[in-house]
């Protein structure tokens, strides 16, 4: 989510994941004056940590946000395009879960 002040985020009201049992959470996945997700990862990869690429030695990747996953064991690219935000999976990691990431400068 991009949190704004006093918007309503709905858990648990609203969600678009299952339980670990591939149960409903919840019937809804809107609902009137509750905000919903930019972006999207249902099934969870399990995000476990992030950072803000704006440097120019990877051109393709400038003004992204670059998170990993545990669960998927991957790296995704977070871009704004067009008023929307698109996760596209960079590549897969080397069979381990990527827990953290760090930019050398």
């Amino acid at each position: 989510n991009l949190l704004q002040q006093g918007a309503n985020y709905g858990w648990p009201v609203v969600t678009l994941g299952k339980d670990y049992s591939g149960a409903r959470i919840s019937p809804f996945s809107t609902y009137p004056g509750m905000t919903g997700p930019i972006v999207d990862w249902t099934p969870s990869i399990a995000p476990s940590s992030m950072i803000y690429y704006s440097h120019g030695r990877f051109p393709m990747l400038a003004n992204t946000l670059i998170v990993t996953s545990l669960k998927a064991k991957a790296l995704y690219a977070v871009r704004a395009v067009s008023n929307e935000y698109i996760s596209t999976k960079i590549f897969e990691g080397p069979g381990e879960r990527l827990r953290d990431i760090a930019l050398d400068h």
